[in-house]
């Protein structure tokens, strides 16, 4: 049970990755889905801690926030990340 509890959490960590391709910024979270956008459309990349309501909890959570021009905001998950490679993105999206 615990092998199988542990292949899955790797699984779903794996599925996290932010990557720039050439002038394309792309966010995949653990549920694999992805949000692209032009470097150029970048406005701000900002750290918040953002209120969550699961069930009856209110949880603070911290996410990078990609403030995009004419598209909503992309939340990245931060945790799974390194500080240097969180360092290194905002280095070059800011």
């Amino acid at each position: 049970m615990c092998f199988a509890v542990a292949s899955l959490w790797i699984v779903w960590l794996r599925g996290f990755r932010l990557r720039i391709n050439g002038d394309v910024f792309e966010y995949r979270n653990g549920l694999y889905q992805t949000r692209s956008c032009p470097l150029a459309d970048i406005e701000d990349y900002e750290v918040k801690w953002i209120k969550w309501q699961v069930l009856w909890r209110r949880l603070k959570v911290p996410r990078g926030v990609v403030a995009v021009r004419n598209q909503d905001p992309i939340l990245i998950n931060i945790k799974p990340f390194s500080r240097a490679d969180l360092a290194a993105l905002r280095h070059l999206l800011v």
